[in-house]
């Protein structure tokens, strides 16, 4: 079963030159984010075809509902630009990485469907249709019905509140089991400058409770029928996906352990799978050797990877290219051979200079990584110019999906600023970091106390003739911590 996504722009032709302009611009940044942030979860990547049209086909269907939310937000972002959006799972006669090649019957499904919300002539912002063609299509529909009927009424002020907190509670350093609601009130109250209570009343008008938990409900189903088929019973047609989907779950929970037999289980199926070629087997290659060097089985890492090698040896340089020789980077850097780790990077970023776009999120994950090798190394003026690098490319990408993310490498360039007794540079960075943590993290996180930390260390060291100790990355307080 695949996941075929596909929308049109509403009354695109009425746009003026200027606002589709800024549409198109948007456009072209939303897909380049969602394309590199859920690399791996598609057959054929999010894109324009037809003029105003686009559409992309998933293998990871959870992810689809966060991906709809996406492309609608950046969309009405621009001058209340509105879109509607089929998604529907079903078979594929043609599988192909280019979505101008990759066809079967679920297409004319997600046509039809699409014409469906076209004829309604709505002129809401969530206009989006969702068929998975099982036996709990009647779930899914209540929870798009109850989706539309919670937010048709919603004022802007009170959709801006609910996009914000949404944001917030969904980044992934924010903690998932707070209960804290008046921590976020205050985090919106911030983000929109209006108090707490007002924050709070806009979300309690709004039902932000019950639309979140309509989305989380959605997603969660669709785990859930990946889950129940990767136990060998059946809800949809046995395919090697919902094992890979399955481990790909466990892996963003930081349960490898866990996702190791369900990956083997993916192997076994795509082995056995009828017209299934090198291409599927290379993202399961791939899978397997992050879960292995995640908890430091380096031999079975190394295995994994010279089987995604082998089957790559013969096709053009891709991003799995980019992606094997960042896990070998990460195997060396956790084996201290720092050296090392910076000429794997160094080789990827050879290849990315030829495929990746100057906004993939890929960069930042090179750059960021050599940042951190020269850092371990004591060589703090070549660590702060890729960490500087690394930042470069934050802010072309909407710096707004990647806020905390931003924080984390300035407060990096701040520590290594007060490694080379740069204290001006260094104090203005962190405080800087701070306030970004402050604005979008909930007050005793560890982000906000490593700050706080490292401004403490900043202060006494500027106030102080003896020789200071190297403070350390965030990176080793983690790793120092998980230990």
């Amino acid at each position: 079963m695949y996941c075929v996504i596909m929308g049109d722009i509403i009354n695109s032709r009425g746009l003026s030159d200027e606002v589709r302009e800024r549409v198109t611009q948007a456009t072209k940044s939303a897909f380049d984010r969602i394309n590199t942030k859920y690399h791996g979860s598609f057959l054929a990547d999010m894109g324009l075809v037809r003029g105003d049209s686009f559409e992309g086909v998933l293998i990871t269907q959870y992810y689809a509902p966060q991906i709809i939310q996406d492309i609608i937000k950046s969309f009405y972002r621009v001058e209340k630009t509105l879109v509607r959006i089929s998604v529907v799972m079903g078979q594929l006669t043609v599988r192909s990485s280019d979505r101008n090649e990759v066809d079967g019957p679920v297409f004319a499904d997600v046509l039809a469907a699409l014409n469906k919300l076209k004829e309604r002539g709505s002129a809401h912002w969530l206009q989006v249709s969702f068929d998975i063609g099982t036996l709990g299509q009647s779930l899914i529909g209540s929870q798009i019905a109850l989706l539309t009927a919670l937010t048709e009424r919603w004022t802007d002020k009170q959709r801006e509140a609910c996009w914000i907190a949404e944001e917030i509670e969904g980044h992934e350093a924010y903690p998932k089991d707070t209960a804290k609601k008046h921590e976020l009130y205050k985090l919106v109250g911030n983000k929109l400058g209006i108090a707490p209570s007002v924050a709070r009343k806009h979300l309690t008008a709004a039902s932000y409770e019950a639309y979140r938990q309509a989305w989380d409900g959605l997603t969660a189903y669709l785990i859930a029928m990946d889950e129940y088929t990767a136990r060998e019973k059946d809800v949809v047609q046995r395919s090697y996906i919902p094992y890979l989907n399955t481990a790909w779950y466990e892996m963003t929970r930081h349960n490898f352990e866990g996702a190791l037999p369900i990956l083997r289980g993916a192997l076994m199926s795509v082995n056995n799978e009828p017209g299934m070629d090198g291409t599927h087997r290379i993202r399961i290659y791939i899978l397997l050797a992050d879960a292995y060097a995640q908890i430091q089985s380096f031999q079975s890492a190394d295995d994994a990877i010279a089987a995604a090698l082998a089957l790559l040896e013969d096709m053009p340089k891709t991003t799995e290219h980019i992606e094997i020789l960042k896990i070998q980077a990460d195997i060396l850097y956790y084996k201290m051979d720092y050296v090392g780790s910076i000429l794997m990077l160094d080789k990827a970023i050879a290849i990315a200079q030829n495929i990746l776009s100057q906004t993939s999120h890929l960069w930042m994950k090179l750059y960021s990584g050599i940042a951190m090798s020269y850092d371990s190394l004591k060589d703090y003026s070549v660590a702060l110019h890729y960490y500087e690098k690394s930042l470069c490319f934050r802010k072309t990408i909407l710096i707004e999906h990647y806020i905390v993310d931003y924080a984390v490498i300035l407060l990096n360039i701040a520590r290594c600023q007060c490694n080379v007794k740069k204290y001006m540079d260094a104090s203005a960075n962190a405080k800087k970091a701070l306030q970004l943590f402050e604005s979008n993290l909930p007050p005793r996180h560890n982000y906000i106390t490593w700050a706080k930390n490292l401004l403490a260390s900043i202060n006494e060291s500027q106030n102080t003739t003896y020789t200071q100790n190297r403070v350390p990355s965030i990176n080793e307080i983690q790793k120092g911590e998980q230990q």
